[in-house]
């Protein structure tokens, strides 16, 4: 991912998961590799925007997770 910048406008209700499929859409990068950080903290799936304190003009960093490599078996 470069350094682009996105604006957003959901609601502060919204849960992390739901931002992360929003984000998807314009970014297309996958909702299941998108790790979210607000204030030096991973933001998790099943909070609210919210309860990081997340309002208006804040900025929320992307980071693109590599997705987990699983050996085949054998």
């Amino acid at each position: 991912m470069n350094n682009t910048l996105y604006q957003f406008n959901v609601p502060p209700d919204m849960l992390v998961a739901d931002f992360k499929k929003h984000i998807e859409e314009d970014t297309k990068m996958n909702a299941s590799v998108q790790r979210l950080i607000f204030s030096g903290k991973v933001l998790v799936n099943e909070k609210k925007l919210s309860d990081y304190g997340i309002a208006d003009s804040v900025v929320v960093h992307l980071v693109q997770h590599p997705p987990t490599y699983t050996p085949p078996p054998g």
